[in-house]
């Protein structure tokens, strides 16, 4: 695997590229310290995306919205547990964040279920606030951040006009 992340550096984006090796090492149950022992002839550009990897990461889109979210200045919690609900995806603050499509659990019951409990987490009166990047899109907002020069990124899940102090 470790030849096939080190070729895959040479033609993957720099973020897909963490998706990739988080996704290989939450898989595995490595440790960024191993991988990063295993790719040390992949050069420095390989060193320098492995400082952003992160294993509790559960799957590409939650890792490119996480690297997404921290270059934009967001502190992003990975995995947080959240009282009375279970785990979320991400969290900004108290802005709960779900990044997994459909595609990404085993059947329909499974993604409602996943979904019910985040929308638990509003109701219960604790403060918590839930998205996801589907769901807080806008085109009004994209055509916003083409001209006002906001990442597309921020605009497509709903923080067009946030900023990390707000959470």
């Amino acid at each position: 695997m470790e030849v096939a992340l080190a070729c895959a550096a040479r033609c993957l984006t720099a973020e897909e590229w963490i998706a990739v090796s988080d996704c290989h090492l939450h898989h595995t149950r490595g440790s960024v310290e191993d991988l990063r022992a295993s790719l040390v002839d992949a050069g420095p550009a390989v060193m320098r995306l492995l400082d952003s990897t992160d294993p509790r990461c559960m799957s590409g889109t939650e890792s490119i919205a996480r690297v997404r979210l921290q270059a934009l200045g967001f502190d992003v919690v990975v995995q947080p547990a959240i009282p009375g609900v279970g785990w979320a995806d991400l969290r900004i603050g108290t802005l709960i964040l779900e990044c997994d499509s459909f595609q990404y659990h085993a059947n329909k019951a499974d993604y409602e279920r996943d979904h019910h409990r985040d929308r638990r987490a509003t109701v219960d009166g604790d403060g918590w606030s839930c998205g996801s990047p589907t769901t807080t899109c806008s085109s009004a907002g994209r055509r916003r951040s083409r001209t006002s020069g906001r990442s597309p990124t921020a605009t497509g899940i709903g923080l067009d006009h946030a900023r990390p102090t707000d959470f």
